[in-house]
């Protein structure tokens, strides 16, 4: 990978980044009983006007993000490529024109292309914006489990819906908590 740039490229309202953000992540193989409870949550976080970043690159995620975009609360994208060149999707444009979408990222303008290490590095980024982290699922194993090791060894809170495929999760320091009581995110 070539290095990172020493700015990032930002794309919307870069203000967005001041205030507390939640990261959302997920493992692309989701057990079926989350599927439906991520997309509850999604909901709930977007009427509770919580500022989300994420990759929104696994189907769940950008389902999530489907969600995350029919609301009012920010939003910030974390594409795994530079964005000097990136098309816009239509969906986007309005949340940009309001000023409440960010897409930014740091790989260099010149990667078009996700890989497996360019999306590494955004997810660092992502871990290091973030104030507090929400992980759908990580299979065990998983980069994603990785990416949740790497949000913990920050210091930053780590939640988790509580689910018997989760237990892994908690074990590792994560905080379980029943969608239907969404937890203040942001406390220490």
């Amino acid at each position: 990978m070539a290095t990172t740039p020493a700015r990032p490229e930002i794309l919307g309202y870069v203000a967005i980044l001041d205030q507390p953000l939640l990261a959302l992540a997920s493992s692309t193989k989701v057990p079926p009983g989350l599927v439906l409870r991520a997309y509850d949550l999604a909901s709930i976080l977007r009427d509770s006007g919580v500022a989300t970043i994420s990759g929104f690159h696994t189907l769940i995620e950008r389902d999530c993000l489907h969600f995350l975009l029919k609301g009012k609360q920010p939003v910030v994208i974390c594409p795994a490529r530079g964005i000097a060149r990136m098309r816009v999707p239509p969906e986007w444009k309005a949340s940009i024109a309001e000023g409440r979408l960010l897409v930014v990222s740091r790989i260099p303008a010149h990667e078009r292309r996700v890989t497996a290490a360019l999306a590494a590095e955004r997810n660092r980024f992502v871990a290091e914006l973030c104030t507090a982290a929400l992980v759908i699922h990580a299979n065990p194993g998983s980069r994603t489990e990785a990416w949740c090791r790497d949000v913990l060894a920050l210091g930053k809170p780590l939640w988790t819906p509580a689910a018997a495929e989760n237990a892994h999760l908690v074990a590792l320091g994560a905080r379980a908590f029943e969608i239907e009581r969404l937890p203040l995110f942001f406390e220490a």
